[in-house]
């Protein structure tokens, strides 16, 4: 989304060549990149890969609204929704950052009950 946004609010980028110039390992990897540059089109590629990435249904949810408003208006309006989806998802991360020791604690836990009751029905 920054590189999108750094396109528009520099250089007045059409979309189809900001997909083109931008590139991301794990991106490809997932085929989001190929099949954006492939359709050109946001949603269809989020749609594409919707298994294949971690993102949670707020996330994703975020990011088909940020496909819907992007390249339907002006460049001021676009950089704006840029601005706040940018801040939105950064959002979601810090959250689910904060989420991930309270997780791996609840992981942890479920795996040592499950085998304390695995030796004591072996038992």
């Amino acid at each position: 989304m920054r590189h999108i946004k750094a396109q528009i609010s520099c250089f007045h980028t059409p979309l189809s060549r900001i997909w083109t110039s931008f590139s991301s390992e794990e991106l490809e990897r997932c085929g989001f990149l190929g099949m954006l540059r492939q359709t050109e089109d946001f949603q269809k590629a989020l749609g594409a890969v919707k298994g294949k990435i971690w993102l949670s249904a707020e996330e994703l949810g975020l990011l088909h609204a940020f496909a819907g408003e992007l390249g339907r208006s002006y460049v001021e309006e676009q950089i704006s929704c840029c601005d706040y989806y940018i801040g939105q998802l950064e959002q979601a991360y810090l959250e689910r950052r904060q989420e991930q020791p309270k997780r791996s604690k609840l992981y942890r836990s479920l795996f040592i009950t499950g085998g304390l009751a695995l030796v004591i029905l072996l038992l």
